[in-house]
C-alpha cells in the first residue's frame, strides 16, 4: 500500500493513522534518512504489519490509549509511566520529575544559544544537567563524563525502559564526536520518543528516528526508576 504525503504530514501521525510504527516506516522506506524530515508529494510504501519494535496489539482504555503507553509529558504533568516496584526503597525517582528537568533545560539550553560543543550544551551536557541535580539531592554521584567500556550500561530492551532513562549510542559516554546521549520519553500509540540535544535541531522531544539509534541504558539510573535504590 502506498500513501502520499500531504503538507503537515509528520511519520507519527502517518504510523499512527496506519497502526503501524515510524520505525517500520522506515524500514519500508530506507530512503528516508531522518523520521523529522520527510516532503509532501512524496509516497510512503506503508508496511502491511507492523514490526517486533512497535507494540501494535496493545489493548485500548476507555480513552482510546494503549495500556502499556508509557509516556510523560513534563509540561502537563501526565505520567503514565509504570509505578516504582513495591518493596523498592522509598524515595524513588519519578519519570515525571526527570522529564519535568528534561523540559525546563532543554528550554535553557536552546533559549541560550542552541547546541553548543562544549560539555554543558551538547547531548550529554543536556543529559547531565538534567540528572546531576536530582541525583545529588539523593545524595548520590552525579553521571561520569568518560565511562567507556563500563559495566554500568547495558543493552536496550525498549519495552522495559522506564521514561527518563539515559540512553548512549555505544557502551558508556566520552566526550566527543563519536558518542551520543539522550533520555528516553516513552511510548504512546505504539511511538517510542526520545528527549535529546542533537545539532541544529536543537533540543526537544521528538520520536525515535529508528530502533538502533541507541544501543545502550545507564543500567544504575534505570534502577532508581524502577524504585531500587
Amino acid at each position: 500500500m502506498s500513501y502520499a504525503i500531504k503538507p503537515g504530514d509528520t511519520l507519527s501521525r502517518i504510523a499512527a493513522k496506519h497502526k503501524t510504527s515510524v520505525s517500520a516506516l522506515m524500514k519500508a522506506n530506507p530512503k528516508i534518512q531522518d523520521a523529522n524530515f520527510i516532503r509532501a508529494g512524496d509516497s510512503l510504501r506503508i508496511p502491511g504489519k507492523t514490526d517486533g519494535f512497535e507494540g501494535a496489539s496493545a489493548k485500548r482504555t476507555s480513552k482510546g490509549r494503549a495500556t502499556e503507553d508509557t509516556f510523560v509529558d513534563g509540561a502537563t504533568k501526565t505520567d503514565t509511566s509504570s509505578p516504582a516496584k513495591k518493596g523498592g526503597k522509598a524515595g524513588a525517582i519519578k519519570s515525571s520529575d526527570v522529564m519535568k528537568h528534561a523540559k525546563k533545560e532543554a528550554a535553557e539550553i536552546n533559549r541560550t544559544g542552541g547546541y553548543r560543543f562544549d560539555g554543558k550544551n551538547d547531548c550529554y551536557g543536556f543529559v547531565r544537567r538534567v540528572w546531576d541535580p536530582i541525583l545529588q539531592a539523593k545524595g548520590k554521584s552525579k553521571l561520569p563524563v568518560n565511562d567507556v567500556g563500563s559495566k554500568n550500561w547495558s543493552r536496550i530492551d525498549w519495552d522495559k525502559l522506564k521514561p527518563g532513562a539515559v540512553l548512549s549510542t555505544a557502551k558508556g559516554h566520552a566526550w566527543g564526536a563519536n558518542w551520543h546521549g539522550g533520555l528516553y520519553a516513552g511510548k504512546i500509540n505504539g511511538v517510542h520518543y526520545i528527549y535529546d540535544n542533537s545539532g541544529s535541531k536543537g533540543a526537544k522531544l521528538r520520536p525515535l528516528p529508528s530502533p538502533d539509534y541507541f544501543k545502550y541504558v545507564h543500567t544504575p539510573t534505570l534502577k532508581m526508576l524502577d524504585g531500587e535504590g
